[in-house]
């Protein structure tokens, strides 16, 4: 695959995660496909977290024109079309205990000094999970999640957890607020508005 190259200072044993499954049925068109200010938009968040400096960046779910069109390998979702968590579970399965930095593929404005915040919070914490906030509201599943709650996580899903609450019920989880930059994009009319008029919606392949 190729591979974007930075001078940055990398985050030692921690792996990057693209969630790019989700049916996009709110924005009409495959999110981590859509074209967005020249490249898609599922490759905003692959390029933050290499400027942050995680060293192995994978996108999960979705098919093999996903990890083409972002430019990483991919994982295969185990429960597709069953959410988020499911999907965190799988790669933690073929990963291992790591800790990993997770981010949805429809964050048209995340930077990497976002991603460092996270990662500087949970630095200074022994929380499993270290989430990202924006009106003290989580948004999950950006965040930190280390592999001590990789077993729990695992656990949740194979009982039948959909849903992150219950699946980290019972783990130390710690918030770090951010500003707009962390804010998802479901909706066309959630996009900047400079890009709403020139987004294109190609199909995969």
């Amino acid at each position: 695959m190729p591979c974007a190259c930075y001078n940055v200072e990398m985050i030692e044993g921690v792996v990057g995660l693209v969630l790019v499954g989700g049916a996009s049925r709110r924005m009409g068109a495959d999110k981590a496909l859509l074209e967005f200010e020249g490249s898609p938009l599922g490759r905003r968040a692959v390029d933050a977290l290499i400027e942050a400096g995680t060293g192995q960046v994978w996108a999960v779910g979705g098919t093999e024109a996903h990890g083409r069109a972002l430019g990483v390998d991919r994982l295969a979702d185990e429960h597709p079309g069953q959410g988020p968590l499911p999907a965190i579970a799988g790669a933690w399965r073929r990963l291992g205990e790591v800790d990993l930095l997770v981010l949805s593929c429809d964050l048209p404005r995340i930077r990497a000094d976002d991603l460092r915040q996270i990662v500087d919070a949970a630095e200074g914490s022994d929380a499993d999970l270290t989430l990202a906030t924006l009106d003290g509201r989580r948004q999950y599943p950006i965040g930190l999640w280390r592999g001590s709650a990789r077993h729990a996580v695992i656990d949740a899903v194979d009982a039948g957890a959909r849903d992150f609450a219950s699946a980290i019920d019972g783990l130390s989880v710690g918030t770090v607020e951010g500003g707009p930059t962390i804010a998802d994009s479901d909706r066309p009319e959630e996009l900047p508005p400079t890009q709403r008029g020139v987004a294109e919606r190609p199909e995969p392949q």
